[in-house]
């Protein structure tokens, strides 16, 4: 059991990573939505344009240009 204080959240965002076996892909994907604390799901039918997602060069990682776009 864990337990910690209970802090005021102002903002929760979702950020995730799958790895996709597309044949175009065939690598991690990280999934990120500025609407946190719900199911990605439902944010992704209800506003789709609210969710990102950045294909990772597994040899090179993300570097400072992909976070910023």
């Amino acid at each position: 059991m864990l337990i910690e204080e209970q802090l005021d959240v102002e903002r929760e965002f979702y950020v995730g990573v799958i790895v996709s076996n597309s044949y175009k892909i065939k690598g991690p994907v990280l999934i990120f939505s500025s609407e946190g604390g719900s199911s990605i799901e439902e944010v992704s039918a209800r506003n789709p344009e609210r969710i990102g997602r950045l294909n990772v060069d597994y040899l090179k990682g993300v570097g400072l240009k992909e976070a910023q776009t």
